[in-house]
């Protein structure tokens, strides 16, 4: 149960990079890159510069995780797993959820974007938090890319919004196995979410070129994209 105190106490503020190609004209679409456990913003800056050929009027943010890693002290987590109960697991993701919505909406708004062209593309624990999001918030985001990583759970309060989501995932991932996607794919299907997913033949925990080609082509198909 949430004290007074914890309610009364102010967000914490995501910091981390922002791109953009072309600074005379106002973006297009908002990427919002949510990175895995122990990582940083930075470190899904090659995958922003590949999208940027494709999205060249897109602004991307890679903010950092709002909590240092519990396991490396120069990265960051967006909910700890310390304990991987399903109800601290579900806690952990909301509470992230509230932080990185209140980012979502305060830069989709700045960029004066319609939320239908946001797009969140989120990697291991950065793609369940994608996932809830999409799940539990109602005109937040327009389409999800999310690269090995499960569903933390059903929400028990869910978003009437059925936001499209693609699955992406290694065949040989040791961290977060390939079954893990597949429970999810079912998971939300059984929601109604329109929902596509994929299996990588000889890719471990990670993001390859033809995973990366996948989701372009699912965004540009769920944005109305024009290039």
């Amino acid at each position: 149960m949430n004290t007074g105190d914890t309610m009364l106490r102010p967000l914490k503020h995501l910091t981390g990079p922002i791109q953009r190609t072309k600074l005379d004209c106002p973006p297009e679409q908002l990427f919002i890159f949510l990175h895995g456990w122990g990582a940083d913003g930075q470190n899904l800056l090659d995958i922003a510069l590949s999208l940027s050929h494709d999205f060249p009027k897109a602004e991307f943010h890679l903010p950092n995780a709002p909590h240092p890693c519990e396991a490396n002290i120069k990265g960051y987590q967006w909910f700890s797993l310390s304990d991987e109960s399903q109800e601290a697991l579900l806690s952990g993701v909301e509470d992230a959820a509230k932080i990185t919505e209140h980012y979502i909406r305060e830069h989709t708004q700045h960029a004066h974007l319609d939320y239908k062209n946001v797009i969140l593309l989120g990697f291991s624990q950065g793609a369940m938090l994608a996932k809830h999001l999409a799940l539990t918030r109602p005109n937040l985001c327009g389409v999800v890319a999310a690269y090995s990583g499960k569903l933390v759970g059903i929400p028990e309060v869910l978003s009437e919004e059925k936001v499209p989501v693609i699955l992406i995932h290694g065949d040989d991932d040791l961290v977060i196995p390939v079954e893990a996607m597949v429970e999810s794919y079912h998971l939300l299907k059984e929601l109604g979410v329109p929902a596509d997913a994929y299996r990588m033949a000889e890719l471990a925990h990670g993001i390859n070129q033809a995973g990366l080609e996948l989701g372009h082509r699912f965004i540009k198909e769920h944005i109305g994209f024009e290039k």
